[in-house]
């Protein structure tokens, strides 16, 4: 069954849609390989021209509008639609890209492997998507099913086969009255290390700059614009990533990036070579304007065009503030119903039931008494993270926000325990940090937001007095402050929410994946031998008698 379809409104006989998704695919490949074998050469070209590129990327499966804080309804598919409509209505030449990592985000996408998004991708036409590391933590046969289903091609030069051969295509060739544009794929080559060992196993992940160099002498050749659409990340460090791109390769033109979330207001220049990146989650679209001149790049602007949502001046690898528009972009209307129908799917699905408590899991066992639900969160983030590597798990209490209760438990009730859009969070800390971590939950007083709570295997006594932990053990150890550990938190404390500075002193990697959503599969996963764990983890001495719990973001 094509589950990625574009259709209007009204529905379609099931029966018809096998023949739909053979036609289909036929159709993009006869169109593709046109588009790069069969085209005519490019005519006489003017000495002007322009070439917009509308670019997104770490889309994160929203392809409806969500709420931001102090922002309802930001993105969505429908709207960005509407975008690319109003700017292809005003230009000629216009190229839609975007950089990887278009899966892995909000149920209505996750419960259904990327269906809307595709659809969305190819009502708004997109010409190419470069492969994040993203795209490998589903199954194989899922990749290759989206591939199928996309109207444009998956770009990634780097991503080898067992034989040798590139996963997807390397690169996509576009002509335009006067000019030839070449996009080359590349995708980070941390995927071996983000994704999912067996969903790789078979694959070679090459080094991005030495295949950039492989083709680029061939891209000279056959277009006049050389564009290099990754998922590589943009960092401090001029070594790592699309930085280390552009210093190595300076043939590029211009270089779409992804995988860092970095927001921007104005391009990075690298020597010559302009990096641009479109935040993520489809809260802006970059918009890249090239001037060219004889067939050759002589100028570029750049913009991030915002999607329901007013930005505050921000600066490169700071997040901007965000507040509502003061005009709304309407949103396709066709586009939204589809999108719709999705939402409403989840909804209903929500009411399943994926497991049963043989207990109450109280969210604040402190002040209630009872089992604690956090450490059983805590117990899931580290179940999902050991095989990349992590240590132990701590966050926050005031992430969680209601009980578990007694017996079966729908999906609902995870939503509920876990309502904030919170993702899993893997930080390398040294062992002083690690201390130091421990030395700041010693100083939060009784049971607010910001309390820890830990995974099973970790303990440490919190002197409130002495304001400092002691006698902590990772795992049975003691903790050794010239090691290094792995800590998987949730997003939101990892960016030094509720005070926790220290976590921003590590190399943190974001995995995306939404707590509740590893704390469903965790519950799934342990079936009958989901019982409470009543181990003591934190011990607290000198504390002050409770206040009333603050929230926590």
């Amino acid at each position: 069954m094509n589950r990625y379809r574009v259709r209007p409104a009204g529905r379609l006989q099931p029966s018809l849609i096998p023949l739909i998704l053979i036609l289909a695919a036929t159709l993009a490949l006869a169109a593709c390989g046109a588009r790069q074998a069969s085209a005519p050469p490019p005519a006489a070209a003017p000495a002007e021209a322009e070439l917009v590129i509308l670019h997104t990327n770490d889309h994160h499966g929203h392809p409806l509008k969500y709420d931001l804080p102090g922002c309802p309804g930001v993105g969505g598919l429908a709207a960005r639609l509407t975008l690319v409509n109003g700017v292809r209505s005003r230009h000629a030449n216009v190229l839609v890209l975007d950089a990887g990592d278009v899966n892995q985000g909000r149920p209505e996408s996750n419960l259904f492997l990327g269906e809307p998004d595709f659809i969305g991708y190819n009502a708004i036409g997109y010409d190419a998507m470069a492969l994040g590391n993203h795209e490998f933590d589903a199954a194989r046969t899922v990749l290759m099913e989206q591939k199928a289903a996309a109207r444009f091609p998956f770009l990634s030069a780097n991503i080898l086969t067992a034989d040798g051969k590139p996963l997807v295509e390397p690169y996509l060739i576009r002509r335009f009255p006067g000019f030839t544009v070449a996009v080359l794929g590349l995708t980070t080559a941390e995927t071996r290390t983000l994704a999912l060992p067996r969903n790789i196993r078979d694959l070679t992940i090459a080094d991005e700059v030495a295949t950039a160099r492989r083709y680029l002498p061939e891209l000279r050749r056959k277009a006049d614009v050389v564009i290099a659409l990754v998922h590589l990340g943009i960092s401090e460090d001029p070594g790592f990533g699309s930085r280390r791109l552009a210093r190595e390769c300076p043939e590029f033109d211009l270089i779409v990036d992804g995988h860092t979330h970095t927001f921007m207001d104005h391009p990075l220049y690298e020597g010559r070579v302009p990096i641009v990146q479109a935040w993520a989650r489809g809260i802006v679209m970059g918009q890249a304007t090239l001037r060219l001149r004889n067939r050759r790049v002589a100028g570029l602007e750049w913009q991030p065009l915002p999607v329901n949502v007013a930005l505050a001046p921000g600066t490169l690898f700071h997040d901007p503030k965000v507040a509502p528009p003061a005009e709304r972009l309407a949103e396709d209307a066709a586009l939204l119903a589809q999108m719709a129908d999705y939402g409403a799917k989840v909804d209903a699905m929500l009411a399943a039931v994926i497991g049963h408590a043989p207990a109450t899991y109280r969210n604040n066992p402190g002040r209630a008494g009872g089992h604690s639900l956090g450490g059983l969160v805590c117990d899931a983030l580290l179940w999902y993270t050991r095989s990349q590597g992590a240590d132990f798990a701590l966050m926050n209490r005031g992430s969680i926000r209601a009980d578990l209760p007694e017996g079966p438990i729908p999906l609902k009730a995870v939503y509920a325990a876990l309502p904030f859009d919170n993702t899993a969070v893997i930080v390398t800390l040294s062992g002083a940090d690690v201390q130091a971590l421990f030395d700041y939950t010693a100083t939060i007083e009784s049971f607010q937001g910001a309390s820890p709570i830990v995974s099973a295997g970790v303990s440490a006594v919190l002197d409130h007095a002495a304001r400092r932990a002691r006698d902590i053990r990772i795992n049975g150890q003691p903790l050794d402050p010239a090691a290094t550990y792995r800590v998987v938190t949730n997003s939101f404390v990892a960016a030094g929410g509720d005070g926790y500075e220290v976590f921003k002193r590590g190399q943190l990697y974001d995995t995306t994946v939404y707590m509740r959503e590893i704390f469903a599969a965790f519950i799934q996963e342990s079936g009958a031998s989901l019982v409470p764990d009543d181990r003591p983890r934190i011990i607290l001495e000198g504390a002050p008698p409770p206040a009333t719990q603050k929230p926590a973001a």
